[in-house]
């Protein structure tokens, strides 16, 4: 389970501050994680309809405990491991994912999706795929 540390609702395609949000989201996020030396996640979850439609993204640590707020994963992921050499990597694998779901490429199931930002500086993203 995910615990989640801060939450926001946008859409790709539709907000034109998606880009101030996220990036004010994550920053008050890893001010409160401070001293956090695990997995970080950046969660879409909520989804109304597909990548176009609007979604939550919660920044979220890996917890034992059940509360209320908590994000559970499902089981059937499709790992993108990302390219850490270019900036603009994870947007560019985002937009690989949307390509591939358009040209029929990726089944999506579409109840939560993650980035995984590791200790050890590497990152993934995860698609959850239907069964």
């Amino acid at each position: 389970m995910l615990q989640p540390i801060l939450s926001l609702r946008t859409n790709n395609f539709n907000d034109p501050k998606i880009i101030d949000k996220v990036t004010d989201l994550w920053a008050k996020a890893l001010n409160k994680l401070a001293d956090h030396n695990g997995s970080i996640y950046g969660v879409y979850h909520n989804y109304d309809s597909n990548y176009k439609g609007d979604y939550d993204l919660s920044i979220a640590i890996t917890t034992n405990e059940t509360q209320d707020n908590a994000i559970t994963l499902g089981h059937n992921y499709r790992e993108f491991p990302i390219a850490l050499n270019q900036p603009s990597s994870i947007f560019e694998t985002w937009q690989t994912i949307w390509q591939m779901e358009e040209n029929g490429e990726l089944d999506r199931q579409y109840d939560a999706d993650y980035e995984e930002y590791r200790a050890d500086g590497t990152v993934s993203i995860f698609i959850s795929l239907k069964s």
